[in-house]
């Protein structure tokens, strides 16, 4: 696959919002983050699930509840 020419994604929005590009070191992808502590792109394998014992709600739901 073709390297992309990054200046397509350093649109004013990333630098008005505070992103910043950076390189995962585990899988070579780049991405975009506002958190300066993030380290890798945040996908499998790179980093572990956050969701996995955090739920999003404070209530359990049932599947039919959930569709």
């Amino acid at each position: 696959m073709p390297e992309i020419n990054p200046e397509e994604f350093a649109i004013p929005f990333f630098t008005q919002q505070n992103f910043t590009r950076r390189k995962c070191p585990n899988c070579g992808s780049y991405f975009w983050s506002q958190n300066p502590n993030q380290t890798t792109c945040g996908e499998a394998p790179c980093a572990p699930y956050t969701f996995i014992g955090n739920p999003p709600t404070t209530r359990r739901y049932t599947v039919p509840e959930m569709r």
